[in-house]
Parts: C-alpha cells; sequence; structure tokens
C-alpha cells in the first residue's frame, strides 16, 4: 500500500488517545465482531475496489496492534485509519497516468481512397 513513512504519519494523526492499557485479546475480539463491518465500509467507500479495501483495514488492525496501548477507542481509529489509508491509495491511483489508447495512424490518402471505393460498390 504506503511507504512505511506514510503509513506511520496516517497512524500517527490526532485521534482520541490516552494512557489506557490495551491488550491483544481486546484487539482480537475487535477484529473477530467488527472487521466484516469496517471491510464493507471500506469497501463502499472505495467504489468496490476489492484490493485496497482489504490493504486499508489489514494495515489498520496491524496498526492498532502496534499502538494498542495508547489508542483510547480502537474501533473508532480502525475505522478512521483504514478510511486514511485507503484515500491515501486512491489518490495515488488517481495520479498514475493512462497509458494513451493504441491509436491506428489513416493517412488521409488512404481514408480517401476508401470513400472512392465505398461510392463504386453497387447500391442494395
Amino acid at each position: 500500500m504506503g511507504s512505511p513513512h506514510e503509513i506511520a504519519e496516517i497512524a500517527e494523526r490526532p485521534l482520541a488517545i490516552g494512557p489506557n492499557q490495551r491488550n491483544l485479546d481486546d484487539l482480537a475480539r475487535i477484529f473477530q465482531e467488527s472487521s466484516g463491518s469496517v471491510w464493507r465500509a471500506v469497501y463502499v467507500y472505495t467504489g468496490g475496489r476489492r484490493e485496497i479495501a482489504e490493504e486499508a483495514v489489514s494495515e489498520a488492525f496491524a496498526l492498532a496492534m502496534e499502538s494498542r496501548r495508547e489508542i483510547l477507542n480502537p474501533l473508532a481509529w480502525i475505522y478512521k485509519t483504514a478510511f486514511r489509508i485507503a484515500t491515501l491509495e486512491m489518490s495515488r491511483e488517481r495520479k498514475v497516468p493512462t497509458p494513451p489508447l493504441d491509436a491506428t495512424v489513416v493517412e488521409v490518402e488512404e481514408v480517401q481512397d476508401l470513400l472512392v471505393a465505398l461510392d463504386q460498390l453497387p447500391a442494395r
């Protein structure tokens, strides 16, 4: 998805954090209960881009595990982080230029010859 620096920056943006001591069991429970809802919300937000939704939600949960002792409201933090990661990825998609269509170059003389040939066809 994003570079480690960009993802760390996303995760460090101000959210409700405090001295709450979370453990991995809390996050495992939140994952089991809410990961589907988080994924569906991000999936809809991204316009059905499954890969972006999966990566954003996975990355958000992974970052939550790393920062679990500092997060006051883990589910809200996970939602917000997943949406931020998805937004970053979609903005990258828009910046990638689309390759030009393979256009066939046709000389004017060839078009004129074709039009003359079509005029010579018998009418039905």
